[in-house]
């Protein structure tokens, strides 16, 4: 593997068409491909270089791919969360209402109720 480090790495590749890299092999024992087989001498690889970043930039997104990570398992259990809760809370708020409902309605239905339930309603 080689590892290519440019001076200025936004200039790579900013226009319409691709910069190339074409690496030429001089002297084969120092280059073993991936098989274990010493290259051919004179042998020339052409690649081309897609756009490339600045090490700042790189760590930037980088690390905003990382919040961003968090931020949205946050956002998904928090959503779960809140939907859990409104549904509970919103099931107890209708029996609440059923339940007034059936009390205010009771005298208007001639229900006779012991002493200590009329106490309290």
């Amino acid at each position: 593997m080689i590892d290519v480090v440019f001076l200025s790495p936004v200039s790579i590749s900013a226009f319409f068409e691709s910069d190339r890299l074409q690496v030429k092999v001089k002297a084969s024992k120092f280059f073993i491909s991936a098989q274990g087989v010493e290259l051919d001498p004179l042998q020339t690889f052409t690649l081309e270089l897609p756009s490339q970043l600045s090490l700042a930039d790189k760590n930037l997104v980088e690390s905003f791919a990382d919040v961003s990570i968090y931020a949205l398992a946050a956002i998904t259990f928090g959503g779960i969360g809140v939907s859990i809760f409104m549904a509970v809370s919103l099931q107890l708020i209708w029996k609440m209402l059923s339940t007034i409902q059936l009390i205010v309605h009771m005298p208007m239905l001639s229900v006779a109720f012991p002493a200590n339930c009329s106490y309290c309603f």
